[in-house]
């Protein structure tokens, strides 16, 4: 298993990458966006990447600065977000309701305004992917592509919020926290990724802020798909993830939503909670397959297949699984022998 982003990777994998931070006024939530950016605005590909709770910009951003991430990190202009208050030593947010998601992912519009964007490759984790999933839905001409990571779309259960109410000491959210990245089990393999995370909770976000996106997170409404989907959707899970049932309720609903079947995959990888830390290779290389699938960053080098769905067959699990979910992963799989041939 390969455990944990390397965040000591060589400078010189990413001299010449332009990094640039900057505020950015959101009209929808009348505040400012704390916003970073990676690569040059004029590369062709743009991500829009957005975290999780309880981290902010900084978490995406040591896995898409992986020397694995190379091919892809300089060959395109990554956007990152910080979610209101989540920025490095910003102050309590009071006296104010926090933004719902519907309202975040509203104001990733004007983000995108702001550079003058006009279509993106969308990249979230957790409540980031849901935020994203609802851009993804009310602006679909914006939309190029989506890899989602650990995503729900539908609303919390009652249990689930009444929890978050019930539990306001720091030790209960953080122990919220953990249980939500990496699993109720934790693996003695993830363990120091367990302790180093609870040692920096707090350090860089105001707990208070990171309590007002669970609590937003946790008062999400289910996201309705009223068009048909069309562009290509990759969700990754865990197999030992909380968020595995969930992940896969959402890829069946966008199935059954989508023009084709073919343009939703599912990677669900065996003995992991945690996709970013745990195998952030495979991550890698299925966005990169997505990438490309769409004519981006065509010249970077493919080096390994990446299985989706397909990688069930080594297990009985497989079976288990109907029919039209085999039939896209062999239909993923037929494009990515294409993709193979044209790389070589």
């Amino acid at each position: 298993m390969n455990i944990a982003l390397d965040r000591k990777f060589e400078e010189e994998y990413h001299k010449d990458l332009i990094i640039n931070v900057s505020s950015v006024y959101s009209e929808t939530i009348k505040t400012n966006v704390n916003v970073k950016t990676l690569g040059k605005i004029s590369s062709g590909c743009t991500i829009l990447a957005i975290h999780d709770v309880g981290t902010n910009h900084q978490d995406l951003h040591d896995f898409f600065m992986l020397r694995t991430m190379r091919p892809i990190t300089n060959r395109i202009f990554t956007i990152f977000v910080d979610m209101p208050g989540h920025e490095k030593g910003a102050k309590p947010i009071k006296n104010r309701e926090y933004p719902s998601l519907h309202s975040l992912s509203e104001s990733l519009i004007d983000v995108l305004k702001h550079f003058r964007i006009k279509s993106v490759v969308l990249f979230g984790e957790g409540a980031g992917a849901n935020i994203l999933s609802r851009l993804m839905i009310c602006h679909p001409n914006m939309v190029n592509a989506c890899c989602f990571i650990n995503a729900h779309s539908d609303c919390s259960s009652f249990l689930d919020y009444i929890k978050d109410k019930i539990t306001p000491k720091k030790s209960d959210y953080m122990n919220y926290l953990v249980s939500h990245r990496y699993g109720k089990r934790v693996s003695v393999d993830l363990k120091p990724l367990v302790d180093e995370y609870k040692v920096n909770y707090g350090k860089n976000i105001e707990d208070e802020n990171i309590n007002h996106y669970i609590d937003a997170y946790m008062r999400r409404t289910s996201i309705a798909i009223v068009n048909k989907i069309t562009h290509p959707i990759l969700l990754i899970t865990g197999k030992n993830s909380l968020h595995n049932d969930q992940a896969e309720k959402f890829y069946i609903k966008l199935l059954k939503h989508s023009s084709d079947k073919s343009v939703v995959e599912f990677l669900d990888l065996d003995g992991i909670s945690n996709p970013l830390r745990e195998q952030p290779k495979k991550v890698t290389e299925s966005l990169q397959y997505l990438l490309q699938g769409i004519g981006f960053i065509a010249s970077a080098p493919l080096r390994h297949r990446p299985s989706f769905s397909k990688n069930r067959s080594m297990s009985m699990d497989y079976y288990d699984i109907p029919k039209y979910l085999k039939k896209t992963s062999t239909d993923m799989s037929e494009k990515m022998t294409d993709c193979m041939k044209e790389s070589d």
